[in-house]
């Protein structure tokens, strides 16, 4: 690209920055008059009351009372006060905004000692193929050591991705994903998971696991009701949640949708992406 054409990340600058360039980059004067890529979101910092979510999205669910602290850890940039309208819809993403590769995510208030993370696209575990699972875990170690209790979650029924995953301690307990047909399966089954009568799948490395799961799938309706196992869908990712820490698809029934909150929006690190 030429010297006088405006780069994609000038243009992000450009928008993030109120429209003005870093000053150790100071842009050419043809650049400044460059159209965007894409506008802004509208971020609304009017209080108001908790907004549910919890399909075709993640989520990190964060031991704290305080936004600041997690968005702090996640390392967050240019970070601004929304409310769960904004924030949950920013959280979504405009397809123009995803595809630019800004990764933008919602940090709720705090609700019943836990404070969420929600977006597109936090890096969570995959095939060994694509991230092995102990870089998934080393990305997210400095996070799992700076709280008590750390949760990943995923529901995406479109590309058939479900995932919950949990640090205790700065420790790994339990991760697991089933993405396409393929499985990560790290930990012993928790009782929480048991009590949901998921399929047990301890002590079996990811293929078998995989293997083990995509027979239970095909032929569960067909076993008697008392050997039936629950099958795994967009709901078990938020039914595990609700067991672990906090149900976000029951944003709009909990004791503190009596107050109106701001939670926060932010720019997620690159290494915390999918992408």
């Amino acid at each position: 690209m030429g010297s006088d054409k405006i780069t994609f990340m000038d243009t992000l600058r450009a928008i993030f920055n109120q429209g003005q360039y870093p000053d150790d980059n100071p842009a050419p004067a043809a650049e400044t008059a460059a159209e965007p890529v894409f506008a802004a979101p509208d971020i609304d910092e009017t209080p108001d009351f908790p907004v549910p979510f919890g399909y075709n999205i993640c989520w990190s669910a964060v031991k704290s009372s305080n936004p600041e602290d997690v968005a702090k850890a996640f390392g967050l940039t240019d970070v601004r006060p929304a409310n769960w309208a904004s924030g949950i819809e920013t959280a979504y993403g405009s397809a123009a905004a995803r595809a630019s590769g800004t990764n933008l995510v919602f940090v709720t208030p705090p609700m019943h000692g836990w404070v969420l993370v929600a977006g597109q696209d936090l890096v969570l575990p995959e095939s060994d193929d694509r991230l092995p699972l102990t870089r998934m875990m080393e990305i997210w170690q400095p996070i799992v050591e700076a709280f008590p209790d750390v949760q990943l979650f995923a529901s995406h029924r479109g590309s058939d991705c479900y995932s919950w995953s949990r640090a205790v301690n700065g420790e790994w307990a339990r991760v697991f994903a089933y993405v396409d047909g393929g499985v990560v399966n790290f930990g012993a089954q928790t009782p929480d998971e048991a009590r949901l009568n998921l399929l047990d799948l301890s002590g079996m490395d990811n293929r078998a696991a995989a293997e083990a799961l995509g027979n239970h799938q095909d032929t569960a309706e067909s076993l008697p009701e008392g050997e039936r196992k629950a099958l795994i869908n967009e709901d078990t990712p938020p039914a595990v949640a609700n067991l672990w820490s906090v149900d976000p698809r029951l944003f709009d029934d909990v004791d503190e949708a009596e107050t109106p909150s701001l939670g926060l929006v932010g720019k997620l690190p690159k290494e915390l992406t999918s992408r």
